[in-house]
C-alpha cells in the first residue's frame, strides 16, 4: 500500500488528561512545582493521569467505510476530534490527506448572533473553502436545511431543530473527501432523518469515511471494516462481522460475570439467614437505572420501580435477535399504603422515539393487589422479539385504577437494547412478519 492511498494515518497515538480531586490542587499543580524546582526538591504532582488513548496505530486507506465500536468512555470520540484537529496528542501523530468534514457536535462553531447564511460562510472558510466554491453551493445548503427565511435571521432565535438541520446541511454539501461521523444521523424531523441516511449513504459512495456509533446494526449496514477499541487501545480490527461478533461477546461476558458476582452475594446473604429483609437487601435500587437519568423521570412518586431486569432468553443481555424471547422483570415498592387495582406497563420505542409496541395490565384484564407501606411486587412481561434491525428503548409506568390516572412512577427510558442477526434479506418497518407467499401464472383469457 502506498503513502498516496492513504487517507488517514494514525501514528503511535496517546491523550493523557489531568484529573484533580479539588479545584484547589489545579492552583497547586501550577504554584507549588515551580517553588519547589527553585529550591532544588523533586517536583510533586497534584493530579492523577487518565490515559484516554494508549499508543493507537491506524491506517485507512482512501474510499474505505470504517467504523469504530466500544463502550462509553473507551476513546471513540477522542480519536475522531484529534483526526479533525480540534483536539491535540499528547504522544503522537496524525496525518490527514484531503478535505475533512466532521458531524461530531452539530453547530459548535456557529455564531448565536450571525444569521444562518453568515455561519455557512465562516464555516466554510475555517474549513478552508473559498468563498467563490461556497457561492456556488449556497442554495443547494439552504434548500437541504429547509429552513425558510430563517436563515436571513440570527441562529439564536432557531429551534434546536433548525439549529441541527443547518449544521448538517453544511457538512455534507461541501463535498468532503474525508467524512468523519459521531453519532448524529439522528437530527431533525423524520423527513429530515430520511434525507439525511440519503445523503450520508451518497457520500460513502465517493470519500472516506470514518464512522462511529454504539448501534451494531448501524455499523454492519453502512461500514467495510470495523475497529474495536477499549480502554484507550485497539482490542481488534477486520470485517465487521467478526469484530461486532467478538464485541457483542465480550459485552455477554461482562454481564454474565456481573450477574454472577450478583448471585455469589445472594448466596452468602441466604447463608448468613437474614430473614425476611433477605429480599429487601438482594433487590436493592440498580445504579444503572433508569438508563436516561432521573431527570427523565415522574410521577408522585407512591409507588416506584427500583429495578428493571432486561433478559434475552433468560439471560441478561442489551442484544437480541429475531425469535428471542424478552423478558421484562419489574420490582416495584410501595411507598404508602396501595388499593388494589393498579396498572403497570411498558412501551417499546426506536431509535427515533416512535411507538412501536407495548402492554399493560389493564390490557389483560390484570392489576395489582393492594401494598402495604414497603412492600414490595414483582411483575415479569415476556414477549417474542419480532423487531427489525436496530436499537430500541423501554419506558415503564405505574399509575393507579384506570379510572382514576395517577401516575406514580414514569420511566421515559427504563432499558435499552438492541436487535441484531434478522432473517432473509433487508426488511422494510419495525417488525418482521413471516409471510406464505404464493405466484400463480393464470391462462391468459382468464
Amino acid at each position: 500500500m502506498s503513502s498516496d492511498d492513504i487517507a488517514i494515518r494514525v501514528s503511535n497515538l496517546s491523550k493523557c488528561y489531568f484529573i484533580y480531586d479539588r479545584s484547589q490542587d489545579r492552583l497547586k499543580q501550577y504554584i507549588y512545582p515551580r517553588l519547589q524546582r527553585i529550591v532544588g526538591r523533586q517536583p510533586k504532582n497534584y493530579f492523577r493521569e487518565f490515559w484516554a488513548l494508549r499508543d493507537v496505530n491506524i491506517e485507512i486507506q482512501k474510499g474505505e467505510i470504517v467504523g469504530i465500536i466500544g463502550p462509553n468512555g473507551a476513546g471513540k470520540s477522542t480519536i475522531l476530534q484529534i483526526i479533525c484537529g480540534t483536539l491535540s496528542p499528547t504522544i503522537g501523530s496524525v496525518e490527514t490527506r484531503g478535505r475533512i468534514s466532521a458531524l461530531l457536535e452539530l453547530g459548535s462553531g456557529f455564531n448565536p448572533d450571525f444569521t444562518g447564511i453568515e455561519n455557512i460562510y465562516m464555516n466554510a472558510s475555517i474549513l478552508g473553502i473559498k468563498k467563490i466554491e461556497i457561492d456556488r453551493k449556497i442554495i443547494d445548503i439552504a434548500d437541504f436545511a429547509d429552513i425558510g427565511d430563517f436563515i436571513y435571521q440570527p441562529v439564536k432565535t432557531y429551534s434546536s431543530g433548525m439549529y441541527a438541520r443547518l449544521a448538517f446541511a453544511v457538512a455534507v454539501c461541501i463535498e468532503p473527501e474525508i467524512l468523519i461521523v459521531d453519532e448524529t444521523l439522528s437530527v431533525g424531523d423524520l423527513l429530515f432523518q430520511s434525507k439525511a441516511v440519503q445523503r450520508m449513504r451518497e457520500l460513502m459512495n465517493r470519500c472516506t469515511v470514518l464512522f462511529v456509533s454504539h448501534s451494531l446494526a448501524t455499523i454492519k449496514s453502512f461500514c467495510s471494516r470495523v475497529i474495536y477499541i477499549d480502554g484507550g487501545m485497539i482490542i481488534k480490527d477486520g470485517t465487521p462481522s467478526e469484530v461486532c461478533d467478538h464485541y457483542e461477546m465480550v459485552m455477554q461476558d461482562r454481564l454474565l460475570a456481573r450477574e454472577r458476582l450478583k448471585e455469589k452475594v445472594r448466596t452468602q446473604l441466604y447463608a448468613n439467614d437474614i430473614g425476611d429483609n433477605i429480599k429487601e437487601l438482594i433487590y436493592t435500587p440498580d445504579p444503572t437505572f433508569p438508563e436516561s437519568g432521573e431527570e427523565f423521570r415522574s410521577g408522585s412518586g407512591s409507588m416506584k420501580v427500583v429495578r428493571a431486569d432486561l433478559m434475552v432468553n433468560d439471560r441478561q443481555s442489551k442484544i437480541a435477535e429475531f425469535g428471542s424471547i424478552i423478558t421484562l422483570r419489574l420490582l416495584i415498592v410501595a411507598e404508602r399504603e396501595i388499593k388494589p387495582g393498579a396498572i403497570v406497563g411498558y412501551m417499546v420505542r426506536n431509535s427515533n422515539a416512535v411507538d412501536v409496541f407495548g402492554r399493560n395490565l389493564f390490557n389483560e384484564r390484570m392489576s395489582l393487589p393492594a401494598l402495604s407501606p414497603k412492600q414490595m411486587v414483582e411483575v415479569t412481561f415476556r414477549f417474542p422479539c419480532l423487531l427489525t434491525a436496530g436499537c430500541y428503548s423501554i419506558s415503564i409506568g405505574v399509575k393507579s385504577e384506570p379510572h382514576f390516572p395517577e401516575f406514580f412512577d414514569l420511566i421515559h427510558v427504563a432499558r435499552t437494547f438492541e436487535v441484531a442477526n434478522i432473517p432473509g434479506n433487508y426488511v422494510p418497518g419495525m417488525i418482521y412478519v413471516e409471510n406464505d407467499i404464493n405466484i400463480c401464472v393464470l391462462e391468459e383469457g382468464m
